[in-house]
């Protein structure tokens, strides 16, 4: 309060999916980022290749692909402990629309100031809505609990 009382904005950056978060850590993180007017960054933990979680996890059968092109700390590319990877993801893309895009004033600012790479940037959004899309199908597949 006490920053934000002297203009200074608070931003934070959130990782769920560790062993410790099940399906209700995006909702824990969004009340605590809404209670304190934090501009929130979101993204899911990502076990990459030469980590010692990845080993981990790779040992553990817990790695669901091998597609790197998804190893970009918002896609879920291997099975959580505490819930499907599928629940995972669906709830990292919808707090990803209501906090970043919604809800924060700076973006939509930055976006309005910029109306040509706006459009540029709806149509990225677009294309990576859909392959959001198919990547949700594969994880229900791949981890159907």
């Amino acid at each position: 309060k006490k920053l934000k009382d002297h203009g200074i904005n608070i931003r934070g950056f959130f990782i769920a999916g560790t062993d410790y978060d099940d399906k209700n850590a995006f909702d824990d993180i969004s009340r605590f980022v809404n209670k304190y007017e934090i501009e929130g960054i979101f993204s899911v933990i990502t076990p990459f290749p030469g980590t010692a979680i990845y080993d981990d996890f790779d040992k553990n059968n817990r790695i669901l692909t091998k597609n790197w092109s998804n190893y970009d700390t918002q896609h879920v590319v291997f099975k959580p402990k505490n819930m499907s990877a599928y629940e995972l993801q669906k709830k990292q893309f919808e707090i990803l629309s209501k906090e970043i895009i919604y809800k924060n004033n700076t973006w939509f600012k930055f976006w309005m100031e910029n109306l040509p790479d706006t459009f540029s940037l709806i149509k990225e959004m677009v294309k990576a809505r859909r392959v959001n899309d198919e990547h949700l199908e594969f994880l229900k597949k791949a981890d159907p609990r």
